[in-house]
């Protein structure tokens, strides 16, 4: 009988080991549907290799990885899973290990994705959204105090198509939005976009090591830090930083150390930075601005590169940041669905003479201001569409579209007025 009873527990017991070992993904999610409701569970359940997918939802959880592993979000509905403990980083990655994270947005704790002693991890981080990290009064980690960091890792590295905003750190000169260490060469760091960071000293991306190349990304407004800086206590690593863009930054864009090239000094010219949102205006100089990389969509699953017409890029048409804007955006085309129709005239009459306008709300002019020589530019361009493989020029003739005669704009102007009495 006993015996009996030990067979039914080691068949059990071997089945469930079994079917473990054959699963090659994890799934997480806030319903029954799932594996698992938490991060960590799914993370320690996996086997190394093994990939834990992480869907919609927000988790308010310290996750630790301690093996070789994929840590994929699903986005759901439109949004990433959010992953927002109270205090401390959202993720820490042991030394040695293999980790691959994408997908997910991490917020409102102490900073982002750590590694142990900040250094010995094989780490592939991309399509992650980081904002609003505050170090507060900061945590100790290895021999320092630190804290508010995007991402802080140290090992082989390719980072890119990341966006990271509004992030705050500790005050001090090596301080940093991105912080970098490597003792060996070759990691990357390209295609990311960090706007409105705060460094109090430091800088929106650090470098500590040999040969890093770091390109293709746009760092703007760094407050009170230099858009790159490094740390270099032997006087012989170099590193490669091309073809980004840095504007705005309080300490200018490197902090004299870092040696640069091909740097855009402008503008990026965001669609709308108060709303968050960074995608790229058509006037932008970050357009086609890259170099050639290999790399086949952008942080909204939208393929690149795009080569903008009547832009001619350097070397490529890949765009810098995050972001790339691969649909033509007509004059009057507010919402960038590249059309010029009645729902950018509902644009333009939702902000009817506003003065402190923006592109996507009607202010065609770059004036500030929303009024009649907005309307124009949408009655001239009224009906336009777009295609990948038509000019300027061209469209109009090949799509049969006319520009529509002065009774058509008085028109405009009517249904403008009657928005903004709706409005109202």
């Amino acid at each position: 009988m006993y015996t009996h009873k030990w067979l039914v527990i080691v068949t059990c017991l071997s089945a469930v080991f079994a079917v473990h070992s054959s699963q090659a993904v994890v799934t997480v999610g806030p319903g029954g549907s799932y594996d698992f409701t938490t991060i960590q569970a799914g993370i320690n359940w996996a086997l190394p290799g093994e990939e834990v997918q992480v869907y919609g939802g927000s988790y308010a959880e310290n996750l630790t990885i301690t093996k070789n592993l994929t840590l994929t979000g699903i986005n759901v509905g439109g949004a990433r899973p959010v992953i927002n403990p109270a205090a401390g980083q959202a993720v820490v990655i042991s030394m040695g290990k293999t980790v691959e994270i994408s997908g997910f947005e991490m917020t409102g704790c102490q900073g982002g994705i750590y590694a142990t002693n900040a250094r010995e991890v094989t780490a592939y981080v991309h399509d992650n959204v980081f904002h609003d990290l505050d170090a507060g009064s900061g945590f100790n980690w290895g021999d320092s105090t630190t804290g508010g960091e995007a991402i802080y890792l140290g090992g082989t590295l390719r980072i890119y198509n990341n966006l990271i905003y509004n992030n705050t750190g500790l005050a001090g000169d090596q301080s940093a939005t991105v912080r970098l260490r490597s003792d060996v060469a070759n990691h990357e760091f390209f295609n990311n976009t960090l706007f409105n960071n705060t460094t109090n000293g430091g800088a929106a991306v650090h470098l500590i090591g040999p040969d890093m190349l770091v390109y293709n990304n746009i760092i703007a407004y760094q407050n009170h830090g230099a858009g790159i800086s490094k740390w270099d206590p032997y006087g012989g690593w170099t590193e490669e930083v091309v073809y980004n863009l840095i504007y705005g930054c309080d300490s200018g864009v490197t902090d004299g150390e870092v040696v640069h090239s091909r740097t855009i000094t402008e503008d990026p010219q965001f669609m709308d930075e108060t709303g968050l949102d960074f995608h790229l205006m058509a006037t932008s100089p970050a357009i086609d601005a890259g170099m050639a990389v290999s790399l086949a969509l952008d942080l909204d699953g939208t393929p690149r590169p795009f080569d903008y017409p009547g832009v001619t890029g350097p070397e490529s048409t890949y765009d810098l940041g995050c972001y790339e804007l691969n649909v033509v955006i007509w004059p009057g085309d507010a919402n960038g669905d590249g059309m010029v129709n009645l729902a950018d005239l509902q644009v333009l009459g939702d902000n009817w003479h506003s003065t402190t306008a923006t592109r996507n709300q009607g202010d065609f002019t770059g004036d500030g201001y929303v009024g009649l020589d907005d309307l124009q530019i949408l009655g001239d361009n009224w009906g336009y569409g777009v295609s990948s493989d038509l000019t300027f020029d061209q469209a109009p003739q090949q799509l049969g579209l006319n520009i529509p005669e002065p009774g058509t704009l008085l028109l405009l102007c009517l249904g403008v007025l009657a928005v903004t009495r709706r409005v109202r």
